[in-house]
């Protein structure tokens, strides 16, 4: 696909640490993307990703609209837990603040938080 493409040009394992910072709700078939990135990361070596927690924001709660041309899907907490446990990964942190990274102004009152999470490839 052409979402995993670029992964061709870098050898098997060749990464430490990879990072997808506010990816995930910009790919249509998470899964795969994330198994590409995978391939990337060394034995013992980790993803770290961040997104937004818009599946699990209740309508009446979200902080506007979510329905942006660029966002493909929106995820949770779950659908996190469930990508990386498909892809063979353990979840060795998770956590969810009030602001993003990249600007550190809080979110708007309500449940929308920011996701945080280290996935972790297991050593051979």
């Amino acid at each position: 696909s052409t979402q995993s493409t670029w992964v061709s040009e870098f050898d098997e394992g060749s990464f430490d640490v990879v990072t997808t910072m506010n990816v995930l709700s910009h790919v249509s078939r998470p899964v795969g993307f994330y198994s590409a990135v995978a391939r990337l990361v060394a034995p013992g070596g980790c993803i770290w990703m961040s997104t937004g927690n818009a599946a699990d924001v209740p309508v009446e709660d979200a902080p506007g609209r979510f329905d942006l041309p660029d966002h493909l899907i929106f995820a949770g907490k779950a659908h996190i837990y469930t990508i990386f446990h498909r892809i063979g990964f353990n979840i060795t942190h998770y956590e969810e603040f009030k602001h993003f990274w990249h600007n550190y102004r809080p979110l708007k009152p309500g449940r929308f938080r920011a996701i945080y999470v280290r996935a972790c490839k297991p050593k051979k």
